[in-house]
Formats: C-alpha cells, sequence, structure tokens
C-alpha cells in the first residue's frame, strides 16, 4: 500500500516511521562495501529502485524484530553470509531477513512437521548425482536430507509470513512503492 509522503518518512510499520535518513543511511552502507560499484547510481531508475528495495529490507526487518521480541527471542547480532540460491528461491527480501536474523529460522523451524519419509526416501531417489552415485546409502544420508527438507520449509514458511506482515503491517511514501509495484515509475515489469 502506497500513502501520500510525509516530509522525511519513506515508510510506516505498524503505525511506526521509518525515516528517509534511515533507507539512505542504510544504502549508503551497502554503497561503501565492496560491491558499492555493482550498484546502479542513484539518479537512474535503477538506482531509484535500488533504493526501494532497501526500503523493503528495512521494513521487514523492523517486522521480524519486533516479532522476535514479542516472543522473547534475542538477537544476537550473528547475521550469516547471505547465499545467493537462498535469495533467488526465497526472494531477496526473505532472504537477507534469514540471514540477518537466524534467530528466526530458529522460532519458525516449529512451524513445519518432520518430512515424512515417503518425501526424504523420493529426495535421495531423484538425487543420484549427489548420494547413490557417490556410494552414499541412504541410511547414511537420511538424516541430512531430512533436516535439509525441514529447513527449505521452514524457509518457504517465513518468505510467505514476511510477505504477509509486510502486506498488512506497511504502508510505503509515494516515491517507495515496491519496485514491481505498476504504480511505481520506475517499474520495468510493465504489461
Amino acid at each position: 500500500m502506497t500513502a501520500q509522503p510525509a516530509t522525511g518518512v519513506a515508510a510506516w510499520v505498524a503505525g511506526e516511521p521509518v525515516t528517509v535518513a534511515e533507507v539512505d543511511t542504510r544504502l549508503a552502507a551497502l554503497r561503501s562495501t565492496q560491491f558499492g560499484p555493482r550498484l546502479p547510481p542513484a539518479d537512474s531508475a535503477e538506482g531509484r529502485n535500488a533504493r526501494r528495495w532497501v526500503t523493503q529490507i528495512v521494513c521487514a526487518e523492523r517486522i521480524v524484530r519486533t516479532a522476535l521480541a514479542e516472543r522473547g527471542i534475542a538477537t544476537g547480532g550473528h547475521s550469516r553470509r547471505l547465499q545467493i540460491d537462498k535469495a533467488l528461491a526465497l526472494g531477496g527480501v526473505a532472504a537477507v531477513v534469514l540471514a540477518t536474523f537466524p534467530e528466526l529460522g530458529v522460532w519458525a523451524g516449529g512451524w513445519q512437521e518432520a518430512p515424512p519419509e515417503s518425501a526424504i526416501r523420493d529426495y535421495y531417489r531423484h538425487n543420484p548425482d549427489l548420494y547413490a552415485d557417490r556410494g552414499i546409502r541412504y541410511c547414511d544420508a537420511r538424516d541430512q536430507i531430512a533436516s535439509e527438507l525441514h529447513e527449505t520449509a521452514t524457509e518457504r514458511s517465513i518468505a510467505a509470513w514476511l510477505d504477509q506482515r509486510l502486506t498488512c503491517d506497511t504502508v510505503l511514501a509515494a516515491g517507495f512503492e515496491h519496485p514491481a509495484d505498476p504504480a511505481n515509475p520506475d517499474a520495468t515489469h510493465r504489461h
């Protein structure tokens, strides 16, 4: 949802403002890393969309920080390295949040039941290059496969939960719309 801009406000999360300064500081921090030169120029359509993505991340992190605090789960500041495969599978915002708050995975781990034995066996059978072709027996691979399937299901649940929370709890100011929002003048996906 997009609202009319308020001076200095990029978004509201559960009624609390996310300032333009907060978004710009976060984007400046990204630009100061080794990957900064790869980011598009700030005054280009892609640069404005990068700012919109950073706004999404800041809002998502606020939602997660609040949800963990409400459950008494401390965030230890021990983030993980962002994994490209997770970003592609889950979407960039969810992947960044999971990397920033590994505690979220612990909390959400209880959302999913253990994968059924048939799913574990199917995974083993459908991926012989990972197991059978390498001489790894099912009984030796089973626990690892079960853990990976559970983790993947949990991450998908987190991404869906986060998407729903962003939709319900976030109001974006004009100019900070989601990059794919058709109302965004810099949206590159058009029909």
